[in-house]
């Protein structure tokens, strides 16, 4: 039994699947996964705005009956997509995609149960029985889907969206610290300090409207002024002759 499992598996990532069926399979994973977050995200909210062990009860119970409707229709699209690959009525890459797609629904669902199966360990165990919480009935639902998971589906996963290192930013993406902005080298430019030389032209300059006196302009106009104080002078000791 051990031998055909293996098999099955070593069969299961080996095989080639068409790029669109491929395509199909990540987005589904991805889509499913987010869905998991959400969920999860949504019960703890609920747990959290809780004001009694009789309202956090309640929320467990409710949260089972979720989760065990969840694994039933897992339990019957697994069968189903079985039964399409037996009779050839699906493809091989396109049952891996949607069996792909499955996994991570499954994986999200276990991660559910955990959570629930988590708070209701902390409540008073008389308030779970008057809520109808069977904790025994929690573990059960996780290990049905632990079970669906076998070695043929988490090698399909693999195939499909790859092992759990290859997923995050390309490697070119450098480390976070790395991450940002070009450089002003890289953009062509310069560092605000280094804007562009110095010994520009008038002509590079602008308009004489915008810009200040050149240095020989300012020369001519202190010798103009200079000039100007020393007629005066002359012409004031004349005055006093």
């Amino acid at each position: 039994m051990a031998q055909t499992e293996t098999n099955t598996t070593n069969a299961s990532e080996n095989a080639t699947v068409e790029p669109g069926a491929r395509l199909a399979g990540v987005v589904g994973m991805q889509d499913a996964e987010i869905d998991g977050i959400v969920d999860r995200r949504a019960f703890g909210l609920r747990v959290a705005a809780a004001a009694s062990d009789d309202a956090r009860a309640r929320a467990v119970a409710d949260q089972t009956d979720r989760i065990g409707e969840r694994v039933d229709a897992l339990e019957q699209r697994k069968a189903a997509l079985e039964r399409a690959r037996e009779n050839g009525s699906i493809s091989d890459s396109r049952y891996s995609a949607q069996m792909a797609e499955l996994s991570s629904e499954l994986d999200a669902t276990r991660n559910l149960a955990n959570d629930t199966n988590e708070t209701a360990a902390g409540l008073p165990e008389e308030t779970l029985e008057a809520n109808g919480v069977n904790a025994t009935a929690i573990q059960m639902l996780k290990d049905r889907a632990d079970n669906m998971t076998g070695p043929e589906v988490a090698a399909i996963a693999r195939t499909i969206g790859g092992p759990p290192e290859n997923v995050g930013p390309p490697a070119w993406a450098g480390p976070s610290g790395e991450r940002g902005p070009p450089a002003a080298a890289d953009r062509g430019g310069t560092e605000s300090g280094e804007r562009g030389p110095t010994n520009m032209t008038d002509g590079e300059r602008g308009p004489p409207g915008d810009r200040g006196p050149s240095g020989d302009e300012s020369t001519d106009a202190t010798d103009t002024a200079t000039d100007g104080s020393e007629s005066a002078a002359e012409n004031g000791s004349e005055s006093g002759l």
